[in-house]
């Protein structure tokens, strides 16, 4: 009888070991994933304590916050903090609130689905902040970018500005501003009134959704938004659509 009691609490003992090593090891594969996609070192994905340092930083906390561990009843704090900074990493990955819900119940399957996906990481959630800690320090701004003078910002709400309150550039999308003749767009620039929308927002608005180009519209604002519509409805019909005159660019003479 002691015998079978010993044996069987052996083998308990062995398949707990074995399925805490499995689910470490899929753990640690999934967020090397995760890592490498965020530009971090995989390695760290399968190092204790650092692992969690990494994700606490790409979710902008100080990954001094994995002291709490060793005070228990305030593990919960670091528990909160956990799946606030994997809600940030949804965020960067183009995911809901739904992928949080998973990381707090599931964290290894959370891993699997984020590292493992198609979706490609665009960038920490604004509430992210530098991420700081043991491992990295927040870098200050260069002091030249802090001192560089600022554009004048142009207003569009009101429709184009006028021609004298653009200075004669060039824009990286082609674009050119002219005193002389005011904002001409380019045909494939990305404030033109092109077909559908710009290409390469499309492209890449389309890509984060997971749906083609084709599907995807974007409009400059809610004058060329009601148009499309319309046009889209009434098709080649007759109409005579009149706007009230709330909107600033229909009072400007």
């Amino acid at each position: 009888m002691n015998d079978s009691v010993i044996a069987a609490g052996t083998a308990s003992v062995l398949v707990s070991v074995l399925l805490g090593l499995v689910a470490y090891v899929w753990t640690a594969l999934a967020l090397q994933a995760v890592f490498r996609k965020t530009g971090e070192q995989g390695w760290k994905a399968w190092v204790p304590i650092l692992n969690g340092v990494t994700l606490l930083q790409l979710g902008g906390f100080s990954g001094w916050w994995m002291l709490l561990l060793i005070i228990p009843p305030a593990a919960v704090v670091l528990y909160v903090l956990m799946i606030v900074a994997c809600h940030r990493l949804n965020v960067g990955f183009g995911y809901g609130a739904g992928m949080t819900v998973l990381a707090a119940l599931l964290f290894p399957v959370w891993a699997s689905v984020v590292g493992w996906s198609s979706n490609r990481w665009v960038g920490a959630s604004p509430g992210s902040g530098h991420r700081v800690g043991p491992v990295r320090t927040g870098a200050p701004a260069p002091a030249h970018a802090m001192d560089a003078p600022r554009p004048q910002a142009l207003a569009w709400h009101t429709g184009a500005p006028a021609a004298s309150a653009a200075a004669a550039r060039t824009t990286t999308a082609g674009d050119r501003m002219s005193p002389a003749t005011g904002p001409v767009p380019a045909a494939s620039g990305p404030l033109s009134y092109a077909p559908a929308g710009y290409p390469p927002l499309r492209r890449w608005i389309a890509e984060r959704h997971r749906t083609a180009p084709e599907r995807v519209v974007v409009v400059n604002g809610s004058l060329e938004g009601l148009d499309f519509l319309a046009r889209h409805l009434f098709g080649d019909r007759q109409f005579d659509p009149v706007e009230l005159q709330h909107f600033a660019r229909c009072s400007i003479g």
